[in-house]
């Protein structure tokens, strides 16, 4: 579908997951999300159109705009979330940290005037904070290290599957919330920092 068809008829939410290509377990937790938010299509549930960092070899984030970038405004609402961890905010050694760290601002600054769109960052252990510190984030606990030497993927995963669902849990219940806020109206009239404070209304099915 083109921009200009998607202009048109907008679609009502889209959500990108962005992890570091290279990070097994951001990537991992991206696939946990994309879970929850979308059904197979013959149970008839919820099906968000979902986006994971286009991996070109060099580790760096996509562009906002452009032929092949992210256009916030293909969709009604856009929720974009960084999954930030050691692997992303890494500057040092070829590391792209700095440009994620200004994909991440830089998308702030596009999302913010219209409040029809969401950009923030999950820091996934304390090191993903270094992309934004407090201000645009969100945490979740800290994946455990991969497999030790000689450790099979058998033995391993019951160490990760713990901090995997839980962490998507998490981070799920933040992405609901500022789903909710964006497409809520009354919502969308507060400005950040209010001290108005407007309901929220969930239906659980």
């Amino acid at each position: 579908m083109s921009v200009e068809q998607s202009v048109a008829n907008p679609i009502p939410l889209r959500l990108f997951l962005l992890a570091h290509p290279k990070s097994e377990s951001a990537g991992l937790l991206a696939q946990e999300l994309m879970r929850r938010f979308v059904d197979p299509p013959a149970s008839g549930g919820l099906r968000l159109p979902v986006f994971f960092t286009p991996d070109r070899g060099d580790g760096k984030p996509p562009k906002w705009g452009g032929d092949d970038g992210i256009h916030l405004d293909a969709a009604a609402h856009t929720l974009v979330i960084v999954l930030a961890d050691a692997v992303m905010a890494q500057t040092v050694d070829g590391g792209t940290g700095d440009e994620w760290t200004a994909f991440l601002e830089e998308g702030i600054q596009h999302a913010q005037p219209s409040r029809a769109h969401m950009v923030f960052g999950v820091a996934i252990g304390k090191e993903g904070y270094l992309l934004s510190g407090n201000r645009h984030m969100v945490g979740v606990s800290e994946a455990p290290d991969g497999p030790n030497p000689g450790e099979s993927p058998t033995d391993f995963k019951p160490r990760f599957q713990p901090w995997l669902d839980s962490a998507a849990d998490d981070a799920a219940l933040h992405i609901t919330i500022r789903a909710l806020q964006l497409m809520e109206p009354k919502a969308q009239e507060a400005t950040p920092g209010s001290a108005k404070k407007l309901p929220v209304q969930l239906f659980l099915s």
